[in-house]
């Protein structure tokens, strides 16, 4: 089990408007390795927050994808399957709210995340309906690594779901 009270540095910063590295003890940051997610999407209009976003959360994966729009992450999702998407609201053609929903119609296995400037309690609960699983300012990004591993951690170590005892029809 992934345990964050050893870690004698800490585990992200936010400095400003420049995002520091992630910085892990060794121990800790092999265990990432060795449980964490493979692949991440960052899907965002604007190419400078994708790389804010990107450099908070790359430590944490494997392969890190880019999107800047709604279809264009669904896209990557149908060719890469992204165990997480981390999602901005508005885009143009699509925005990451249908991008949501369409993208957990297709892969209802894929965790998604609402990076978002609005904090609003509507978009939060048409986030959360369309099937997001997390809802994060991007004043706050420094908190996407906790958040990720917490819920890494939880979908992990939780008890098997019961057996399926419906009738399987041929």
């Amino acid at each position: 089990m992934l345990d964050l009270s050893r870690a004698t540095r800490p585990t992200y910063s936010l400095v400003g408007a420049s995002v520091c590295s992630l910085v892990f003890p060794d121990h800790l940051y092999r265990e990432i390795k060795n449980s964490w997610v493979n692949k991440i999407l960052i899907a965002d209009d604007d190419a400078r927050m994708r790389r804010m976003v990107k450099q908070v959360v790359a430590a944490l994966a494997n392969e890190v994808y880019e999107a800047s729009d709604g279809g264009e992450a669904i896209a990557v999702c149908a060719e890469e399957r992204p165990d997480w998407v981390l999602m901005d609201v508005r885009m143009k053609p699509i925005d990451g709210l249908r991008a949501t929903a369409a993208i957990k119609a297709r892969f209802a296995e894929t965790r998604i995340v609402i990076v978002s400037q609005y904090n609003d309690a509507e978009l939060r609960t048409e986030a959360a309906r369309a099937g997001a699983c997390a809802y994060v300012l991007k004043e706050n990004l420094h908190e996407l690594p906790s958040l990720l591993l917490a819920m890494q951690t939880a979908a992990a170590t939780a008890s098997p779901a019961e057996p399926d005892n419906r009738k399987q029809t041929n």
